[in-house]
């Protein structure tokens, strides 16, 4: 594994506004950044935190392969894909263990017409 990395970066507002103005198709109405409160630290028996912990990595590990299992399977095959996700579904359950928190962004955007629309947007002969 250690011959494949494919980091995550999640951007704050100023970085999404700048991308979003400088692609300029697009005109910003509202970005909203917030925390999502992860209920996973309510008072419960051991066992039940930890299968509810379990079932959120999965959930997580689940998300992050629909967007990464191509890329893995040509990378390394088939064959370890199940092991993979299942280890990074462990890890995340045990993140999530420690941290209650995850920022959350809402864009709200909507199309510019095309002729306000950047230099990107041309006719082609």
């Amino acid at each position: 594994m250690h011959s494949f990395s494919m980091p995550f970066y999640n951007p704050n507002e100023e970085e999404v506004r700048e991308v979003v103005i400088n692609e300029g198709s697009f005109k910003i109405n509202k970005i909203e950044t917030h925390d999502h409160i992860v209920p996973y630290k309510i008072e419960k028996d051991e066992e039940e935190l930890s299968l509810e912990l379990m079932e959120a990595g999965k959930e997580r590990a689940t998300g992050i392969r629909c967007i990464t299992e191509p890329l893995l399977v040509a990378h390394f095959g088939e064959t370890v894909i199940d092991q993979v996700f299942d280890k990074y579904a462990q890890y995340m359950a045990k993140y999530l263990s420690v941290s209650s928190r995850r920022p959350n962004m809402t864009l709200n955007i909507c199309p510019l017409p095309y002729k306000q629309a950047s230099r990107w947007c041309c006719d082609l002969p």
